[in-house]
């Protein structure tokens, strides 16, 4: 993958063993030739793309097939993998970005999985702006041979190993700084900007450089800028340090904002928002987690765990502060400070 800058800080002050930074440098090749079409669908009723939907389907799809492995630049941990999989009698090649959860406060592979369910409060699946994502749990002997000789089960009773599994963009570039002049004359770039800034905002992404953000790369498709990296977010006390340097996409920079999306913010409840607690349910079955219906919260926490039930989404306290964001956009909004188009 390569960077879409969004500022004008590249590089990597301190504290790298922690936060991390970007590399610029191009992602290995997949293990195996990658099914077409690989690009996700930036508009209504496209073509040859691929639904985002669709997609998270692969994501969770049982057997799955590890083909190869790779590192990712930056220092998050995360793992590059080449997956293969069935749907409708056919092979599916596809790649995804794998983060083990380990319960870290700065690369929080349940915050990945929240963040990707948080935009459906107000984007459609063709207007999504964190790739499709999902919470899975990786066979623990096969983990061990391909991924992390050392790893431990996640779950007592289980033998896998739980993390986010996220849709690995293909064909995207860099993008120049955010300019406003585009931003004024360019309806596309507009509507794309708008939309990254309101989630980034909403989610209080707290790891917003330029490593994190990408713009698609098919003329034929809606510009779209996407938000990776999401692990950083839902609280205004865990940021990057060099959020407080630079311009931090934790803020609304952009001017105006979509009205179809402000439309839907007004509609979204509280209740709406703390459904968010339970974004996904789990049940023990024969040493894996098998996703189930999300029910009921059995607890308060981040992730929990109910006898054969697991559950991962935002505390109460998360839920609470997203909700709060929302009023304050549509606070915004409704004295002027920011517009609609």
């Amino acid at each position: 993958m390569m960077k879409l800058t969004l500022t004008s800080f590249p590089i990597c002050l301190f504290a790298l063993s922690v936060w991390g930074c970007g590399s610029g440098a191009p992602a290995p090749p997949p293990a195996a030739p990658l099914s077409q079409p690989a690009e996700l669908c930036t508009s209504r009723g496209s073509g040859n793309c691929l639904d985002p939907m669709q997609v998270e389907r692969w994501l969770r799809r049982d057997p799955v097939e590890l083909l190869g492995v790779a590192d990712t630049s930056g220092s998050s941990g995360a793992k590059l993998l080449t997956l293969a999989t069935r749907e409708s009698g056919k092979r599916r090649v596809f790649r995804a970005k794998w983060r083990e959860y380990d319960g870290s406060l700065f690369n929080d592979a349940r915050k990945e999985i929240v963040a990707y369910r948080a935009q459906r409060l107000f984007l459609l699946p063709h207007e999504y702006v964190a790739p499709p994502t999902v919470g899975r749990c990786f066979d623990l002997s096969t983990y061990r041979a391909r991924v992390n000789e050392n790893a431990q089960a996640s779950f007592e009773g289980t033998r896998c190993v739980f993390g986010s599994l996220s849709y690995w963009l293909e064909n995207v570039h860099a993008s120049r700084p955010y300019s406003s002049e585009r931003f004024a004359t360019e309806p596309e770039y507009r509507e794309a900007m708008a939309d990254v800034n309101t989630f980034t905002f909403l989610i209080q992404h707290g790891d917003t450089h330029e490593g994190n953000f990408l713009v698609t790369d098919t003329e034929s498709a809606h510009d779209r800028v996407y938000s990776l990296d999401n692990a950083i977010a839902f609280s205004p006390y865990w940021r990057n340090p060099l959020e407080f340097v630079r311009s931090s996409w934790y803020d609304l920079h952009v001017p105006a904002l979509r009205a179809a999306v402000v439309e839907r913010l007004r509609g979204v409840q509280r209740r709406d928002v703390r459904a968010l607690g339970v974004a996904e349910q789990y049940r023990i079955q024969r040493g894996s987690l098998q996703p189930t219906v999300p029910g009921a919260a059995v607890g308060g926490g981040a992730v929990r765990r109910a006898g054969p039930i697991v559950q991962v989404g935002l505390t109460p306290d998360e839920s609470e502060r997203l909700f709060e964001r929302v009023q304050l956009l549509l606070s915004k909004v409704r004295i002027g400070e920011i517009e609609v188009f």
